[in-house]
């Protein structure tokens, strides 16, 4: 095992993430924070130098949401630890 691995492996942080729908105007009720965001349950996905960022991202709804109205809809994910 390389000595940056071992060191990865012991080291935690936690880090919590938002989105904003920037398009989609949801009721203020739909949406779980004050700033009209989600909350994010989970981001998988990649990204790299010289390639796109490619990312799943699940996140919640305190009601139902259409998913066609959020189809192509420019979205805003932030992270903070």
């Amino acid at each position: 095992m390389s000595r940056f691995r071992a060191m990865a492996d012991s080291y935690h942080q936690d880090i919590t993430a938002s989105l904003k729908l920037l398009n989609y105007n949801a009721a203020p009720i739909l949406t779980s924070r004050a700033n009209g965001s989600f909350s994010v349950l989970e981001v998988k996905g990649k990204s790299g130098v010289s390639m796109p960022y490619s990312y799943s991202i699940t996140f919640a709804s305190d009601a139902a949401i259409d998913i066609e109205a959020i189809v192509d809809t420019e979205a805003q994910l932030n992270f903070s630890d």
